[in-house]
């Protein structure tokens, strides 16, 4: 099967993924548009801080890079044996990263100020790269 029906397997409703794929697409996308207006500042954020918008990059950058890798993995997981072990390695890493990004968010945001929010920070940095490497 080629990248061409993988991608082309987005558009026909007649298999078991095609409603996944769409939700995870578009939900992936709507996070990516919201993390540019973070970036950028939109009106549509009040936040008081300058570290509020940072925080809330981290966590919805996160969210929008698992939707998507796992998206993809559902689109191109039937073209071989090896794809399919990449893929979901790359998901797995995806699922991780969104978790380990929320995390530090929350965490952040939470202990700015106090004298271990660099200690815990680097710990979640520190266990999210022990992750991936061990994957």
């Amino acid at each position: 099967m080629g990248y061409g029906k993988l991608f082309y397997s987005i558009l026909v409703p007649w298999h078991n993924e095609w409603l996944a794929i769409l939700l995870y697409l578009g939900f992936g996308l709507y996070f990516l548009i919201e993390t540019f207006f973070i970036i950028f500042k939109h009106s549509s954020y009040k936040f008081k801080y300058h570290n509020d918008y940072e925080f809330m990059f981290v966590a919805t950058f996160g969210i929008a890079a698992s939707l998507l890798t796992t998206a993809f993995y559902l689109i191109l997981y039937s073209k071989s044996e090896a794809v399919n072990k990449f893929m979901d390695g790359l998901n797995y890493m995806g699922i991780l990263v969104m978790l380990y990004f929320y995390t530090f968010a929350f965490v952040g945001s939470q202990l700015l100020g106090s004298d271990a929010y660099f200690a815990f920070l680097s710990l979640l940095v520190l266990v999210l790269a022990v992750n991936i490497a061990l994957i």
